[in-house]
């Protein structure tokens, strides 16, 4: 079921486009960064090693798997790393919004990155992992929205709010951690 964007998360946007400002997001700390661009830090530590999560990760098979607000997923092309496409249709407060995601960068064990766009706003996820011993990984999640015109400035508020809050994408790296957690 589609609803109308709140009149109130469209003033919210307004005021940031006027402010001209954007804000960076790191465990709760908010700094300004270019009025283009938001940017989320958000990291997690899983008790698995590294090539576990990692290949958990960049499996496309596992899409479902990794966000608890996403129906429909299906895989377009399923190539191993670099040029892998998914399509999944992300609910938000009962707005539905139809991705394309693309693997656009991989780095074995080290970087996992995707593309996608968030009611027509570019929206990056950058996954870094880090072993920590031998059966613990860091990821670190970069989560970046890319503001090119006015109409993404209309949405600004609204795509940071689906970015930031737990109910949505903040939850998203404890999603995953569940995963480990359970097996």
């Amino acid at each position: 079921m589609k609803h109308n964007i709140s009149r109130r998360l469209f003033l919210q946007s307004l005021v940031v486009f006027l402010a001209g400002k954007s804000i960076n997001v790191y465990a709760n700390e908010q700094k300004v960064i270019d009025k283009n661009i938001i940017e989320i830090r958000d990291e997690i530590i899983i008790n698995s090693p590294i090539k576990d999560v990692f290949l958990f990760m960049t499996q496309l098979e596992n899409a479902h798997k990794i966000s608890d607000h996403v129906e429909d997923i299906e895989i377009i092309n399923n190539s191993k790393g670099k040029g892998g496409i998914y399509s999944r249709n992300l609910v938000i407060h009962g707005i539905s919004n139809k991705q394309i995601v693309t693997v656009t960068d991989i780095k074995h064990n080290q970087l996992y990155r995707t593309d996608t766009k968030l009611f027509g706003i570019e929206v990056r996820h950058i996954y870094h992992f880090t072993s920590i011993s031998e059966n613990t990984t860091k990821i670190t999640l970069v989560k970046e929205a890319h503001i090119k015109n006015w109409i993404d400035y209309t949405l600004k508020a609204f795509v940071k709010h689906q970015m930031n809050r737990p109910e949505h994408d903040g939850q998203h790296l404890l999603v995953i951690k569940s995963v480990f957690d359970s097996v």
